[in-house]
């Protein structure tokens, strides 16, 4: 009988449940109770088109055990965005505020029907977690969505996985994903070549230059920017100044070599002391320093020469005392007839020819005079002349002597640097410092007549020896460089193969293109390698200069057939093309423009060649198909439709738009009021909708072109309001700075006077201060002692709110901190976990932190906490 009085609401007729919930005008309550409590799925879908609030609908989501109810739910949570003034706000706003725990972004994005709605929800989906969700529903992805994803492994899987039939939309995946892996691979290169610079910058000893142009070579190619410059600079100062040493050293060896040569040598043994200096610098080449071990022998050579010479000298000097003294001449009568004067002239000549050095005329001349005293035996001035003739002849003997003693000793050094040779374990520069070598010995030998028999078999013995030495290690070498030929041979043999293989009725001309680029690139560096590895000498080229002519010409051969086929294949893309611009603009003069249309489409199709032609050829035949292109889309308009028309005069008015967006973002300046301006943006936007379709090739562009004004104009609104911001903040620190003066003075028992500049440049946190002061201005000492109780701790205060802010901005604190600061993040990782969701947002906590430094941090603070807070 009750059953009579149940409102229909609460019928047991589901249907008639439905009704009265249209019918009716029921209270929220009643509705809400019909959501929480009907058995009927309908009935609760029918309930939910009257709730408007957010958290309600959020809180009955959670509850909701149907699969069709929730997506009712979600239907209706996507109305109320698009109903809101500013939906972008309002889902912001939702997601922060209102839910508290994991919500379902990508069902509501799966039932929400408006694009714009969609755009505002899809930043907020969990990638990782929903977007295979959305895969396996066939959600259909737009470019503004796809946009916002920038991680290449899902990217990857959205073009495998995911059902996408738009063209565009696939092509601009692709493109993007191709973009991504490029940045990708360019910052990894990067790094890596980073690396080698800091690498190169910090070798010791200093790399060389042909190393840094390669790595200086390969950043500059993929144009990386500026960050290696300083370690560029590092190894060129390093590199300067390394050279610059060197040119030093250089001129010094070549000073003392040249008082070597010009036989100037005034101090021998420093002389010495500093080849052997230049000897151990590392700085020469070995080249360079067999030059210096050349000139110490010389000098070694030159010292003990001189040292012998002394001693010949005073034994001589002292034998000739010894004759003098116990040989007594008797002179003897003759009647030989002798010309003194001509003998004392030619003794004048002797004198002359030994200071001048002609010490081969001096010894003929001496010879001559020998012969003329010999004639004087017996004759009473015998003894004068022949004591005369001594005397001149003495200084003679002593240079000829010397001479010849220092020619031996010159050969006998050579011989011992010829057996060095011989017996070095190191091969280098064998070749170099033999013929060096056998130039030395023939001219140290020129002062004698012969060249002794056993010191010409020592040297010649010992050359043979390092010769053969050589002859060796060159053998060795072609035996190893046999095999390396015998290597690239059978690599010309592998391509020889491929090359027969191709099939020239259809050949793959890319595929082919690619692959000989890829083996010229390697045969070059293949053929131009040096021995590293000890099976050849370390440094020598793996093939002779006549191998790589004989390689190379058997490689040109093998690729002659590919060759002449690319050179066909050029000529004929080339001839196509022409050919088909030829019929373009034949069509063209015939006036048959929508022929003309559509071979000009087709043809735009298929105008990449297969083979290209040289970059002149290339060009001038785009250039020709663009002319013909646009004469022939130029005429189209003549044929267009109404409707083509309207799109056009509708393309044209967007294009307006534009121009007044533009116009207006760059009149936006620092002083104009915000509100108006986002009140003009929410105008222009609203008659960009109401402009109708546009040509479909000008969509994209245009919508592209207004989406990149607005958000260009929203991001200069930004940093406007940013800009005010910190205007703002930087008053109020200063402010906060002079009050916190007058506070401290007050402190002390100082008299203060607050200026009225203070009271109106002060925000609400401020005044409180302010007003404080002016209670102790008045007498009242219980402000007196709150304010210093408050500045015992205003010091603790301000390092913790410093810390505090360092750690949301990610800036570095002082080492003796570092305890402090990860008590500190503990501290906020604490209250994250408690707080509400609100007090996550960073900007949010900045602004918490302001706050309590302008009411809390009273007092004279150190300078360094201010300076580290602002």
């Amino acid at each position: 009988m009750f059953g009579f009085f149940k409102p229909k609401w609460q019928h047991r007729n589901p249907s008639i449940r439905i009704e009265a919930i249209r019918s009716l005008a029921l209270d929220k309550e009643t509705i809400l109770k019909i959501v929480q409590t009907d058995n009927d799925v309908n009935v609760r879908i029918a309930a939910l088109q009257y709730i408007d609030e957010l958290n309600i609908l959020y809180a009955l989501l959670l509850q909701e055990p149907c699969i069709n109810g929730k997506t009712a739910i979600l239907k209706q949570i996507s109305t109320i965005f698009l109903k809101a003034e500013s939906p972008e706000q309002m889902v912001q706003s939702f997601m922060t505020t209102i839910v508290r725990r994991d919500f379902p972004v990508a069902d509501l994005l799966m039932v929400c029907e408006n694009l714009q709605l969609k755009q505002y929800l899809f930043p907020m989906i969990n990638l990782q977690k929903d977007l295979p969700k959305l895969v396996e529903s066939h959600y259909n992805f737009s470019v503004e969505e796809l946009v916002l994803i920038d991680n290449l492994e899902i990217l990857n899987h959205l073009v495998k996985k995911a059902n996408i039939t738009d063209k565009k939309i696939l092509a601009h995946l692709k493109e993007t994903l191709q973009k991504k892996e490029e940045i990708e691979h360019k910052a990894a290169l990067k790094e890596q070549l980073l690396m080698q610079y800091i690498a190169l910058s910090e070798a010791d000893p200093l790399a060389p230059l042909n190393v840094f142009s390669a790595l200086e070579q390969e950043w500059n190619k993929y144009q990386l920017g500026d960050e290696q410059l300083p370690y560029k600079e590092v190894y060129l100062a390093r590199y300067h100044a390394y050279n610059e040493l060197r040119q030093n050293k250089i001129m010094i060896l070549q000073k003392l070599e040249q008082q070597v040569q010009n036989e100037e040598i005034v101090e021998p043994k420093q002389i010495l002391l500093e080849l052997k200096d230049l000897l151990a610098d590392s700085i020469f080449s070995l080249k360079e320093k067999n030059e210096i071990q050349v000139l110490i022998q010389k000098i070694d050579a030159y010292i003990t020469d001189l040292k012998q010479r002394e001693q010949d000298q005073a034994l001589k000097a002292k034998k000739a005392q010894s004759e003098k003294s116990s040989n007594l001449h008797s002179a003897k009568n003759t009647q030989v007839a002798f010309d003194s004067k001509h003998f004392d002239e030619s003794l004048q000549d002797l004198d002359k020819l030994i200071a001048s050095g002609s010490l081969q005329k001096a010894e003929q001349l001496n010879q001559k005079l020998i012969e003329a005293l010999k004639a004087l035996d017996g004759h009473k001035d015998s003894a004068h002349y022949t004591r005369l003739l001594k005397q001149s002849n003495q200084p003679l003997y002593d240079q000829l002597d010397t001479a010849r003693w220092g020619i031996y000793r010159n050969l006998e050094l050579l011989c011992d640097q010829a057996e060095s040779l011989a017996n070095s374990v190191s091969i280098d520069l064998i070749s170099i410092t033999l013929k060096q070598l056998r130039k030395d010995w023939n001219i140290s030998k020129k002062g004698i007549a012969r060249v002794p028999q056993k010191l010409y078999q020592r040297f010649e013995s010992a050359c043979k020896i390092a010769h053969q030495r050589l002859v060796n290690e060159r053998d060795h070498n072609n035996q190893a460089r046999a095999v390396y030929l015998k290597e690239a041979e059978e690599l010309l043999g592998a391509l020889s193969e491929l090359i027969t293989q191709i099939d020239w009725a259809n050949p793959d001309w890319n595929h082919l293109i690619e692959m000989r680029q890829k083996f010229l690139q390697e045969w070059n560096r293949y053929l131009n390698q040096y021995s590293t590895d000890g099976v050849l000498s370390y440094g020598a080229p793996l093939f002779l200069a006549k191998d790589k002519q004989k390689l190379e010409r058997s490689m040109r051969q093998i690729l002659k057939p590919l060759d002449v086929a690319m050179q066909n294949e050029r000529k004929k893309e080339k001839q196509r093309r022409e050919d088909e611009i030829t019929l373009l603009q034949q069509l063209l003069d015939d006036g048959n423009i929508r022929d003309a249309v559509e071979k000009a489409k087709q043809f735009n199709r298929t105008f990449n060649p297969t083979v290209r032609s040289k970059r002149h050829d290339e060009n001038v035949l785009w250039k020709k198909l663009r002319v013909v292109n646009d004469q022939i889309f130029a005429l189209r308009e003549e044929f267009v439709s109404a409707e083509e028309s309207e799109k056009i005069a509708n393309g044209a008015q967007k294009r307006m738009i534009l121009d007044e967006l533009k116009a207006l973002y760059e009149s936006i300046t620092s002083d104009h009021d915000i509100a108006h301006i986002e009140s003009s943006l929410q105008m222009i936007e609203n008659r960009w909708m109401d402009i109708g379709v546009v040509a479909k090739h000008e969509f994209i562009k245009l919508e592209g072109a207004f989406k990149t004004l607005l958000n260009k104009i929203q991001k200069q609104l930004q940093n406007i309001d940013l800009q005010k911001e910190i205007l703002l903040r930087e008053d109020l620190l200063c402010t906060s700075l002079k009050i916190g003066q007058l506070e401290a003075e007050v402190i002390k028992g100082q008299e203060i006077v607050i200026e009225e500049q203070l009271v109106e440049s002060a925000d609400a946190n401020l005044r409180k201060r302010l007003k404080c002061l002016e209670q102790i201005i008045a007498g009242q000492e219980s402000a007196r002692a709150f304010l210093s109780e408050k500045s015992l701790h205003a010091e603790q205060v301000a390092f913790e709110l410093v810390l505090h802010r360092e750690i949301l901005l990610d800036k570095t604190s002082p080492i003796d901190e570092r305890d402090a600061r990860l008590a500190m993040q503990v501290k906020i990782l604490e209250d994250a976990m408690n707080n509400q969701r609100s007090e996550k947002d960073k900007k949010h906590q900045l602004k918490l932190l302001d706050d309590k430094w302008l009411e809390n941090v009273v007092g004279k603070i150190p300078d360094s906490l201010y300076q580290r807070f602002r």
